[in-house]
């Protein structure tokens, strides 16, 4: 939890408790974690950092998420722990994605002759996606830097990897996404081996 977002939800009654419920997991971790434990971070930020920001806003918005990550952080390496930032995926508009996903899995019941037409891939931009989320990358990175208990996990190349020119929320005829930012099962599958490979590097440090 951080504040302010973009925009002002956060006061409204809808997530009032927000903070309170993010404070008691952190006394949780206080009291649980052990040494060698990994907190894993993963986060949708676009819409708290905003679409269009001002300098002002942007530089606010940054500072609160920056301070929140770097308590936190405190808290893990007091226990002998680490913190692993998870770094963006791309994502897929939702106004291309016109069928409940649920419906575009092949299951036991469901026969890949009998799913919808569409079910048809969504595709974006790799450039575009990177350059997007390039400012959250970056304060990610910084805050590596920041702090010796904090590592940073990329799972971009593994979903999209670098020779692609287009991101799509499909491999093949393997569900990835379960909606506009969310992995399937499959989907984080593939985060498998690049992931172990992640672990493996900060037992290292």
């Amino acid at each position: 939890y951080f504040e302010p977002w973009a925009t002002n939800a956060y006061q409204s009654e809808r997530y009032r408790n927000c903070k309170p419920h993010y404070q008691s997991r952190k006394k949780d971790l206080a009291k649980n974690l052990k040494e060698g434990d990994r907190v894993l971070v993963v986060s949708s930020l676009y819409n708290y950092f905003g679409k269009n920001p001002t300098e002002r806003s942007a530089r606010q918005i940054a500072d609160g998420y920056r301070n929140a990550v770097l308590d936190l952080a405190k808290v893990v390496e007091s226990r002998g722990a680490r913190l692993l930032l998870m770094t963006p995926l791309p994502s897929f508009p939702q106004t291309s994605i016109t069928f409940p996903l649920s419906l575009c899995r092949q299951e036991w019941f469901r026969p890949s002759w009998a799913i919808p037409s569409a079910c048809r891939p969504v595709l974006v931009e790799r450039s575009q996606e990177l350059a997007r989320t390039s400012y959250l990358r970056r304060l990610q990175n910084e805050l590596t830097k920041r702090s010796k208990a904090i590592d940073s996990f990329d799972p971009f190349p593994a979903i999209c990897p670098a020779e692609n020119q287009k991101c799509s929320n499909h491999h093949g005829s393997l569900l990835l996404f379960s909606d506009g930012s969310h992995l399937t099962s499959e989907g984080a599958l593939r985060l498998d081996r690049s992931f172990a490979d992640t672990l493996r590097a900060s037992n290292q440090l």
